[in-house]
């Protein structure tokens, strides 16, 4: 398979001002002051018109063109842009730059940047988004422009066939692709093929006649008047863009702000619930208020929109005593009641995906339970398991997809499916073993796999699917076996927590092996959660 490396935008065959191209500066403003600004011109088609008017100037060093959300485009001119400001309020996109005298001619000479039938290598930690019904590559780059949606994207990749935009944070490495447009995320298309240069809160920007099956290293988009209502679709579409030079073709390769397999640099372990009915942080308290101790075991645990939310579980207190389907936020005060789950259930799953909360499963009143339920401020139907489960675990690896693995109803599971609100279910590589009462998170490309029970045993086994490739690999085994416990990302590391075995315990990997350290509490049958803190 031939790789080309990427340097600053990209550095492929063709790329000969790359390095020059990157002094052109996206959403920054040039510094406004007395002695900096030496002039303005309003009603600026573009930036090319921007740059030139520079370059006329004896005066101008640099300029900044900027697109407002009221106001009509202006171009203004600066002596230098060595210090910069940020495009905020009314400013909706901004481009600034050299005067073209001995800098390339803005957006021509860098117009060689966007290439065809290769392109940026699209992976699982570099795809922000994969955005199908895209009408073609320059809708694709506008959307990676704007960065009010999508503030990290820097790189697009345009399937002709599909329709389908997938945005990059990266570009590292190239791949020939059939019928691909790639490219950094300016300069535009639309300047590059002499239309005008779209504002980035408006609407989508006309779609282009470019075509699927013949797009070549000489094609360049040409619009039309059409404007497709699928333009400004925000679904999810997880299905890559098939490599020329591979085979394989990853599950998931979409990581949004709201589904990141990353953690924030500074983050928290908060265990909730449980026998003991404790919450503890680790390792440090970020001011959550004190907590009454919330006496259920099997319950869920999520957070949305930076609150933390349980569900579920079962009581056996005198008052409460059976299984329960109340759910709570968490407050400064405490924690507030919500809406209920449609039935009482222990034991079930409960994840963030994209911008709802998804429970499964579950074990109730009426036995193993194979629905699935989504709250967005009130909970509604959103699809049913196969088979019935309860005791599994589940991960959600994007915006619209969950994968549920193993769990037990009338008999103990090793099987692995992914949910996608897209493409419905589809049946993944099992498990080495059937196991329940495990816990699972992603963390650096992979589903991780910890404890359990088996075979009337309990587990200190570790496994990890690859979202990749696929394939299975085991890690390093627990010091202890463990079920009923929890896993999470903490700073980064891999942690576990309590559990039946080890229920005042916790254990983080470091490197190839597991570190064991106390916990204040005893924690089995319990929910636990991240958040970050400063």
């Amino acid at each position: 398979m031939k790789k080309y490396f990427f340097l600053f935008f990209v550095f492929i065959p063709g790329f000969t001002v790359a390095s020059d191209c990157s002094l052109f500066l996206e959403n920054k403003i040039c510094e406004f002051s007395p002695s900096n600004l030496v002039d303005s011109v309003e009603n600026s088609a573009n930036a090319a018109d921007c740059q030139a008017e520079c370059s006329r100037n004896v005066n101008c060093g640099s300029f900044t063109w900027i697109s407002f959300s009221e106001l009509p485009p202006a171009c203004y001119l600066f002596r230098d842009c060595d210090k910069t400001s940020e495009c905020e309020g009314e400013c909706e996109y901004s481009v600034s730059g050299p005067a073209s005298l001995g800098s390339p001619v803005y957006p021509g000479d860098c117009c060689n940047q966007i290439t065809y039938d290769y392109g940026c290598q699209q992976n699982f930690f570099n795809t922000i988004a994969g955005l199908p019904g895209i009408s073609d590559a320059g809708v694709c780059q506008y959307l990676c422009q704007n960065k009010k949606e999508f503030p990290d994207c820097e790189f697009f990749l345009y399937d002709t066939n599909s329709l389908r935009c997938f945005l990059l944070s990266s570009c590292h490495e190239a791949d020939f692709y059939n019928n691909c447009v790639s490219g950094p995320d300016h300069p535009s298309l639309y300047l590059c093929s002499g239309g005008p240069q779209p504002s980035t809160s408006s609407s989508p920007p006309p779609s282009s006649t470019t075509s699927s099956s013949s797009t070549t290293a000489s094609s360049s988009p040409t619009t039309t008047t059409s404007n497709s209502s699928s333009n400004t679709t925000t679904s999810v579409d997880t299905t890559t863009i098939t490599s020329t030079s591979s085979t394989q073709k990853p599950i998931n390769d979409t990581t949004t702000s709201a589904v990141s397999t990353s953690t924030p640099s500074s983050n928290t372990a908060v265990l909730i619930g449980g026998s003991s009915g404790v919450t503890e942080v680790y390792p440090c308290n970020p001011n959550i208020a004190d907590q009454e101790a919330i006496l259920r075991t099997g319950l869920g645990a999520a957070v949305l929109h930076g609150d933390i939310y349980y569900c579920g579980g079962f009581s056996e207190e005198a008052e409460t005593f059976g299984y329960l389907k109340s759910c709570f936020k968490s407050s400064k005060d405490g924690w507030t009641e919500i809406g209920e789950m449609n039935l009482a259930r222990s034991f079930f799953s409960l994840n963030t995906v994209g911008d709802k909360l998804i429970a499964a499963g579950g074990v109730g009143e009426r036995g193993y339970m194979d629905d699935m339920i989504s709250f967005d401020g009130s909970w509604s139907s959103y699809g049913r398991l196969s088979p019935a489960r309860n005791k599994h675990c589940a991960v959600a690896i994007s915006e619209t997809e969950i994968v549920f693995l193993g769990g037990v109803n009338d008999g103990e599971l090793d099987n692995v499916e992914m949910f996608s609100e897209i493409q419905g279910w589809t049946t993944l590589p099992q498990m080495t073993s059937t196991r329940y009462s495990h816990a699972c998170v992603v963390y650096n490309g992979e589903i991780i796999v910890s404890g359990g029970h088996s075979l009337r045993a309990d587990l200190n086994i570790v496994e990890a699917l690859n979202l990749s490739s696929l394939e299975w690999r085991s890690l390093p085994s627990l010091n202890k076996t463990r079920s009923s416990h929890t896993m999470e990302v903490v700073n980064g590391e891999l942690m576990v927590f309590g559990g039946v075995g080890g229920q005042d315990s916790l254990e983080i990997l470091e490197a190839e092996e597991w570190i064991l350290e106390a916990l204040e509490g005893k924690h089995v049958y319990h929910a636990s959660v991240t958040i970050p803190y400063e």
